[in-house]
């Protein structure tokens, strides 16, 4: 796998009562990874829906929790298609702090048509999934 970093500081509005990340948040972070792996291949799926209907839509996610993040904290945020199938792709995130993994997730989707049925990931879309 080839890893792709973003960087973040942990800002205060994830922090919950125990005075670290809340659980859900992490999935906010993974996104945000997500989004900004997708910019930067020039994958828009809100172009994709509005043209052709079509739609990639979360089929499983999977977070370990290893260590606890605080306000703050610098993160790198590694991130790698684990696998391309015919009509789902994986991604895998790896959430670092000063060289130690304290959080890792993936996330799988699947391409939906405008009638929300599963369909082979246009070429398009694979080939920029994998430059």
């Amino acid at each position: 796998m080839q890893f792709e970093k973003t960087e973040l500081v942990i800002p205060a509005e994830y922090i919950d009562c125990y005075q670290h990340v809340h659980y859900s948040d992490y999935l906010k972070i993974f996104e945000n990874a997500r989004s900004a792996f997708f910019e930067r291949r020039g994958i828009h799926l809100g172009n994709w829906q509005e043209l052709a209907g079509i739609r990639a839509v979360t089929r499983h996610i999977e977070i370990e929790y290893i260590r606890e993040l605080r306000e703050g904290d610098r993160i790198d945020i590694n991130t790698a298609i684990m696998r391309v199938g015919e009509t789902s792709f994986t991604f895998y995130h790896a959430l670092v702090r000063e060289g130690e993994t304290v959080a890792t997730c993936k996330q799988v989707f699947v391409m939906t048509n405008s009638a929300r049925e599963k369909m082979a990931l246009p070429y398009d879309f694979r080939a920029k999934l994998l430059a």
